[in-house]
C-alpha cells in the first residue's frame, strides 16, 4: 500500500514547521506501508521553503498563483496529480499547522477498511465571511468515525 501525505505551505504557517515534521516522522503506519511527503510550497517566491522542506526528506514543489484561496486550491491539485502519477493509494492531506499523533494514520485506515464505501474522510471547514463568521450554507460532508479517535 502507497499512501501519500501532502501540504499546502506558506511562510506565514512555518512557526510550528519543528513540530509538524517531527509528527510527520512519527506516523505510524501498517506494515509494508510506502509513505511519501509532497510539501507544496505557495509563497511568492520560489525556493522560499525549499531547503528547510527539503531538509527533512520531503518532497518539495512549488506553485505560483496570485489569489490566496486559489493557492491552496492549486496545492492540492498538485498533490493529487503527483499521488495518480505514481500510483499512490491514498493520499492523507495534513495542514502544516496541524500536529497530527502517531496513530492517527493507523486509525484512518482502520475506518477505511470497516467501510470501504466511504472514500473520503474530512473534517468540516466552514467557509468564512468577510467578517471571520461561518457561512452556515457551506459545509463538507463528514461521515462519523469518533469511534477511532
Amino acid at each position: 500500500m502507497k499512501i501519500l501525505i501532502g501540504t499546502p505551505i506558506i511562510e506565514e504557517k512555518m512557526y510550528c514547521w519543528d513540530e509538524y515534521a517531527a509528527a510527520i516522522k512519527n506516523l505510524e503506519a501498517p506494515p509494508g506501508t510506502q509513505l511519501g511527503v509532497l510539501v507544496v510550497d505557495t509563497s511568492d517566491k520560489a525556493g522560499t521553503l525549499t531547503k528547510q522542506i527539503e531538509k527533512e526528506g520531503f518532497l518539495c514543489s512549488w506553485i505560483e498563483e496570485k489569489k490566496p484561496m486559489d493557492k491552496v486550491v492549486h496545492a492540492r491539485n498538485t498533490i493529487f496529480k503527483y499521488a495518480q502519477l505514481n500510483k499512490y493509494d491514498y493520499v492523507f492531506f495534513i495542514d502544516s499547522d496541524v500536529i497530527v499523533e502517531k496513530d492517527t494514520l493507523k486509525d484512518l485506515l482502520a475506518a477505511v477498511k470497516e467501510k470501504p464505501h466511504i472514500h473520503v474522510i474530512s473534517g468540516n471547514y466552514p467557509l468564512m465571511n468577510d467578517f471571520g463568521m461561518p457561512i452556515h450554507c457551506a459545509k463538507i460532508y463528514c461521515p462519523t468515525i469518533e469511534k477511532y479517535f
